[in-house]
Formats: C-alpha cells, structure tokens, sequence
C-alpha cells in the first residue's frame, strides 16, 4: 500500500496525475490505508489528505501542493546515517521504518559526542 501511494504522489509531483485524480484515488483509498495498519503509509495518507483539504480552503496553491508532493519524495529518499555499536550504517528511509530505531541511533551518537566532549 506505501509503495502505491509513493507511485501516486510521485505521479503527481511529476504532473502525470491531475490533482482531482489523485485527490479522489487517496479519498476512495483511505478505508483500505487504515486497514492496513502499516503507520508509514497512514502518516503519510493523513499527511497529503491535509495538503488537499488546505488547497480547497485557498489556504495553498496547486503549484504549492505539488511542491510539497516533491519535498515530501525528497524526504523519503534522504539517506540516514545511524550509529550501530561503534560502526557506521547507511540506511535508505525506505529500509528504516521503526522511528524508534532512528531515535535510539541518534541517542547514541549524542551520547559517544558527549563522550568525545568531556574527554
């Protein structure tokens, strides 16, 4: 389900996808999005469903919709440095989904900063 929603947004990002399309595959999706208990793809979902709702108040553009559809990609493919006992791990988003892990990594390089700091 993430994966199709990526393939959306980025169909859209990239003007492939009229935004009333898009609009009305996420509206008819959102049911089988909650379903699926996957909290990337729900975050992400409630995410973009806001973005729609601030365009139809006038509060955003379509232009500006479609960059946030583009940061929003961007965000999804930064790479990840985490610390993992001592050794350097490079992660892609895609591959680190548990934001619990993300935290937990950077609590430890803080920690062996603070280390580095006061030594």
């Amino acid at each position: 389900m993430l994966q199709e929603l990526i393939t959306r947004l980025n169909r859209y990002a990239n003007r492939e996808l009229l935004s009333a399309d898009f609009e009305d595959w996420l509206v008819a999706n959102l049911q089988r999005i909650l379903d699926s208990r996957d909290q990337d793809v729900i975050d992400l979902a409630n995410r973009l469903d806001g973005l729609f709702v601030e365009m139809s108040e006038g509060l955003i553009t379509e232009e500006q919709l479609q960059e946030y559809a583009t940061q929003i990609l961007r965000e999804r493919d930064t790479v990840l440095v985490a610390a993992d006992a001592g050794t350097d791990a490079v992660t892609s988003d895609s591959a680190v989904t548990d934001s619990m892990t993300i935290k937990r990594d950077l609590r430890q390089v803080v920690e062996v900063f603070r280390q580095f700091q006061f030594a």
